[in-house]
């Protein structure tokens, strides 16, 4: 199991570094842990943040992932067409 994943939920605090994405499908792109040339993708959606880590949902599964290995948060189609006005 890589260490930049817990399972613990996200203690709700100030930081809204990341409020703009919440509860929206977005691709998280972010490096691993043991080696920040290693990068990885994932389409999930973002659903709260700390200090330190961002709380995602992946499916029905929650995650944590450290701010520190986050390289970039991306609209996908999904993103955009939730972002329209109704």
């Amino acid at each position: 199991m890589s260490h930049l994943i817990q399972y613990e939920p996200v203690a709700e605090g100030p930081p809204v570094t990341y409020a703009s994405w919440y509860d929206e499908p977005v691709l998280l792109r972010f490096s691993t842990a043991h080696n920040h040339a290693v990068q990885t993708e994932t389409r999930c959606t973002i659903i709260s943040e700390s200090e330190t880590s961002v709380h995602i949902h992946i499916g029905q599964r929650g995650q944590n992932i450290s701010k520190k290995l986050i390289l970039a948060v991306e609209e996908t189609e999904d993103t955009a067409e939730s972002r329209r006005p109704q």
